[in-house]
């Protein structure tokens, strides 16, 4: 008994839960005659981690009307196009967690525009300062986004993501 009393104390000392403080995530994009980003620090969510295990769970969600381009008819065009109004969030829920000594490997499913996707992503991260970074790109045509296009040539259908995560 005192030994899971035990077990039991010290898996709540070494096993935390973090909530975003402060964020950004930036989409690239690209068509043959330009290439744009997009901007958001409005993801929510929150991270749990445990020293003892090394393992953790990961939830982001971020709301696609945050996205600033710099160009309100280029993000119109892009709400219209991911058909925000039905899906208005894009959200990434881990499966698996695996946490080195500066990185993660985590494995989860990315939700955007209706669809569910598996995805993994590496990402660094500072345990002292609480902050997560990385970087992964998708296809649009994974999640059934149809592409825009501009003089009859449709724009990329990847897309770059990079993220930084500020944690307390």
């Amino acid at each position: 008994m005192k030994k899971f009393v035990f077990i039991a104390l010290f898996g709540t000392i070494v096993s935390q839960e973090l909530e975003i403080t402060s964020s950004q995530i930036v989409y690239s994009g690209n068509h043959p005659l330009h290439a744009w980003t997009g901007v958001s620090t409005e993801a929510s969510g929150s991270i749990t981690y445990n020293e003892d295990s090394e393992t953790g769970s990961v939830r982001i969600e971020v709301p696609l009307s945050s996205f600033d381009s710099k160009l309100s008819s280029r993000d119109s065009n892009m709400l219209y196009y991911t058909e925000a109004l039905d899906y208005p969030t894009v959200v990434f829920q881990s499966s698996k967690v695996t946490v080195g000594r500066a990185s993660a490997g985590i494995e989860g499913k990315l939700t955007f525009h209706g669809v569910t996707q598996p995805l993994r992503v590496t990402a660094s991260f500072d345990k002292k300062n609480k902050i997560v970074k990385g970087d992964f790109s998708i296809r649009l045509s994974d999640f059934e986004v149809e592409r825009p296009s501009l003089l009859f040539v449709k724009i990329d259908d990847d897309i770059a993501i990079n993220f930084k995560f500020e944690f307390k």
